[in-house]
């Protein structure tokens, strides 16, 4: 995790979690806002990239949760993406109509990398990256608990709710959760080939709502429940 491990050793320093905390602000600056600070760990699953943690000081002014829903019922053709901002455009918390992107599309992403394989090791290897991260091209998109988009959110957008709009009551439900996007060698390009790179063959992820209820309801039916209540 990125605070009990923030520098990728491998080593998780627990004690961190007890300076972690959740603003539901806007801006999230710890002087404005209530400070919530996380509990206990639940349940962590490493390939959905999520954890179910407690509040330790829960109050009356939590916001209302949103809607999870736990089955998956319709074909989605667009989502909707909460995060914390764009890198370059640091006040961009929302990216509306994410194009939902089939896995048959990732294929021809393939192909475009394939034939671009050389060009890519190559730009790798000149400033010291290690140019068989290519090999993995797109490496797990078509695991059947991801849900693949587009999105310009960038960075910040790890843990944010994927949502789509429902029914004729247009109920708003979390989907998803996003994880991150791939192909991974992209970001170690240079700038100038980043530049060149086509968006259509950058995919995002994150993990399918349904199949977290599933995993969690494995664990613990009665916190299912109240999770996805």
């Amino acid at each position: 995790m990125l605070i009990s491990d923030p520098s990728s050793t491998g080593i998780e320093r627990v004690e961190n979690m007890d300076m972690a905390y959740i603003s539901f602000g806007d801006p999230a600056l710890p002087s404005l806002h209530y400070k919530y600070f996380v509990g206990r760990n639940i349940l962590k699953h490493e390939l959905y990239d999520v954890a179910v943690l407690t509040i330790k000081n829960p109050d009356d002014k939590l916001p209302r949760a949103l809607y999870l829903q736990n089955q998956s019922n319709q074909v989605m053709e667009h989502v909707h993406l909460i995060g914390y901002g764009h890198i370059n455009q640091p006040d961009k918390h929302i990216d509306l109509k994410c194009e939902v992107v089939h896995p048959n599309s990732v294929l021809l992403s393939e192909q475009y990398v394939m034939q671009n394989e050389t060009v890519f090791k190559k730009d790798l290897m000149s400033h010291g990256k290690d140019p068989n991260l290519v090999d993995e091209y797109y490496c797990g998109f078509n695991e059947e608990h991801r849900l693949l988009l587009h999105t310009s959110m960038e960075y910040g957008a790890s843990g944010a709710p994927i949502i789509n709009i429902t029914g004729k009551g247009r109920q708003l439900a979390v989907v998803g959760v996003f994880i991150g996007a791939i192909p991974k060698f992209f970001f170690k390009l240079s700038k100038e080939k980043q530049r060149c790179f086509p968006d259509e063959h950058r995919i995002e992820y994150g993990a399918r709502m349904d199949y977290i209820y599933k995993e969690l309801n494995k664990f613990d039916s009665s916190l299912a429940a109240e999770v996805f209540g």
